[in-house]
């Protein structure tokens, strides 16, 4: 609920996931934190918001599943963990279980009212920034809800003897050596690639470099009252993530740095309720929505290799940076109603599609 996730103040969705019982993380940042629950991999945990499939069949089992980032912390109201397969209602993404992200709903009220409100979070340790801004009114046939919110987020740092690695005593003792570069061959050492290839690395810094991230978002939500048994509600959200990276993709750790540009997500849905149609017909509700997806994954590289020269002495090396950049375009529409029938008495019927 929101008290608790209020009380523990974590830093995402992906963060505050990590209190429920059976759930441990898969990466880390404000933006790659990823759910795994019961031990299997992320890309077997679907996740919902407000009942609606946020897994898509495209990116789903894309780097270690959904990207929870893409809820705003500061919209969600509450956060439903139900392990064990649901495979049957929702698919092979549902095997380890279900996660349902409830966003803050309008709600009707006695008079009208006006509300307002701010939140803001403040982290040391990767000198995080977070607010939002909640706009809205209410009254006792309609109600309205806006909160748009910004975020910027540095480096995480490891603790005070986190993440520090060293592997020169490895290579002083002869444990490690390099045997498989060009430096090596023939019994020669040409000195022809330059570090870290041919030498030992040390890193110091408790920061983990590479898991930054910044974005804005955008939550905004109607209920209209039909009649007295019906309601028509409309709901969008937008999400703009920006530099977001893959923690230690960095020099000296890997050779190859992996980013997102940018990882973007519209949201828009409508729900159709109608209570009492009938002593045996109770309840009727139609949910439509349609999501659209697009990010950028980015990967550089360095790749050296050595060339002829006019003399066998000294080796010339190139070295290329190539760069590969996977853009992602997905668009996805859903449907559900969902009836509940009182065919005698003692008896309920639900039938959904």
């Amino acid at each position: 609920g929101r008290d608790a996730l209020d009380g523990k103040s974590p830093l995402s969705v992906g963060d505050a996931l990590l209190q429920a019982p059976g759930v441990t993380p898969v990466g880390n940042g404000p933006m790659q934190v990823r759910p795994r629950l019961r031990g299997l991999d992320s890309t077997r945990v679907l996740v919902l918001v407000d009942g609606e499939r946020l897994n898509n069949a495209r990116t789903a089992t894309d780097r270690a599943g959904i990207e929870v980032g893409l809820i705003d912390l500061n919209s969600v109201a509450s956060l439903e963990v139900a392990s064990g397969a649901g495979s049957v209602l929702y698919g092979t993404d549902a095997l380890s279980g279900t996660i349902n992200i409830l966003t803050q709903q309008p709600r009707f009220s006695d008079g009208l009212r006006f509300t307002y409100g701010f939140d803001g979070y403040l982290s040391s340790n990767e000198n995080g920034r977070r607010g939002s801004v909640s706009l809205g009114a209410t009254g006792r046939r309609f109600a309205l809800h806006l909160m748009t919110g910004l975020e910027s987020y540095d480096d995480y740092r490891a603790g005070a003897a986190g993440g520090r690695e060293d592997t020169t005593p490895y290579y002083t003792s002869g444990r490690i050596r390099n045997a498989d570069t060009i430096d090596d061959n023939f019994g020669f050492n040409f000195n022809a690639f330059p570090d870290p290839f041919n030498a030992p690395y040390a890193r110091t810094s408790a920061v983990i470099p590479m898991s930054s991230a910044s974005g804005s978002s955008l939550n905004a939500s109607g209920l209209v009252a039909l009649t007295g048994t019906q309601t028509l509600q409309v709901k969008y959200i937008r999400r703009r993530m920006d530099k977001v990276g893959f923690p230690d993709f960095e020099q000296p750790v890997f050779f190859s740095r992996t980013t997102l540009p940018f990882s973007d997500l519209d949201r828009v849905s409508a729900s159709y309720e109608a209570r009492a149609f009938a002593p045996w017909f109770t309840n009727l509700k139609v949910t439509g929505y349609f999501q659209d997806q697009r990010r950028l994954l980015r990967t550089e590289f360095p790749v050296q290799f050595p060339v002829p020269s006019p003399a066998f002495f000294p080796i010339s090396v190139f070295r290329l940076n190539l760069v590969s950049d996977s853009e992602q375009h997905v668009q996805t529409p859903g449907l559900d109603v969902q009836a509940t029938f009182v065919p005698a008495r003692g008896h309920l019927l639900t039938a959904g599609l």
